[in-house]
């Protein structure tokens, strides 16, 4: 047999031997998507404040050579 299905007989006897090993998966899995995602969201707003910081330096040279 192959290296994989080892792996996978291995699994299968771990959730056996621990019937609540699923739930625990799930809520990890769970917890690391939700994390993920607020990550996401934060990372967007931080993207969106530093583009309103360029465009108003931005103005503020096109300012600066129009005055010149």
């Amino acid at each position: 047999m192959s290296i994989g299905s080892n792996k996978v007989k291995s699994l299968e006897l771990f959730l056996c031997l621990h019937p609540f090993a699923l739930r625990h998966v799930v809520f990890l899995l769970f917890l690391s998507s939700s994390l993920f995602l607020q990550l996401h969201k934060h990372g967007s707003s931080i993207m969106k404040s530093y583009q309103q910081a360029v465009e108003v330096s931005d103005t503020k040279i096109e300012n600066r050579s129009t005055s010149a």
